[in-house]
């Protein structure tokens, strides 16, 4: 099932796994709120990120960088090098993981 947003894309890939892809057309950068709440709701197990440029990768350390000491569950991955089935199967195997630990 797809959802489709002003900006984004949502792509359900299974019951537990959703897929956002951001539209990147217009150059933007996230807000310092938008990078503390990222991955902060309860429901979320894992986010793997998938960047296609090099800005993206230095959003994504920042944000590594200020949630630090929030010990998220967060990997990089860089779409340039099509690692995007690599993100999912990450995904996947650390959903499987929680589930084991429950």
């Amino acid at each position: 099932m797809t959802h489709r947003l002003s900006f984004a894309v949502i792509n359900s890939l299974s019951k537990d796994l959703l897929e956002l892809i951001i539209d990147k057309i217009n150059d933007y950068k996230y807000s310092f709120e938008a990078k503390l709440l990222l991955g902060s709701s309860p429901l979320i197990q894992a986010v793997a990120i998938l960047n296609y440029y090099t800005s993206g990768a230095s959003d994504t350390k920042n944000i590594e960088r200020i949630r630090e000491s929030d010990k998220l569950n967060m990997k990089m991955f860089s779409g340039l090098e099509l690692d995007r089935d690599q993100a999912i199967d990450w995904l996947t195997t650390e959903l499987s993981v929680t589930a084991q630990n429950v």
